[in-house]
């Protein structure tokens, strides 16, 4: 299960997300597409429904899109702005 830990504050304005680590003072701006990846992410818990929201919204190739979730993913895991469950920082 991924989640978004207690240390980072999340803010949404006009369809961008920011994400601010507040142990560590930075922030993360998502755009629109990123927004909606990981949004539908968190809500389902599933991949290939976060990628079938975003290839329906933005009519883009499927594959482009699973792509851009990887990176989003492991980038966001990779700074401690996602965690998987079990992973601490200060838990969910």
């Amino acid at each position: 299960m991924l989640k978004i830990p207690k240390t980072v504050l999340q803010s949404t304005v006009d369809d961008e997300m920011v994400l601010m680590d507040t142990l560590k003072g930075e922030y993360f701006g998502l755009n629109k597409t990123g927004t909606v990846l990981l949004t539908a992410l968190l809500e389902t818990q599933d991949a290939a429904a976060a990628i079938a929201k975003a290839v329906e919204l933005f009519d883009a190739p499927e594959d482009i899109i699973a792509g851009d979730l990887e990176v989003l993913v492991e980038d966001l895991l990779k700074r401690n702005l996602l965690l998987e469950k079990g992973s601490d920082p200060f838990s969910f």
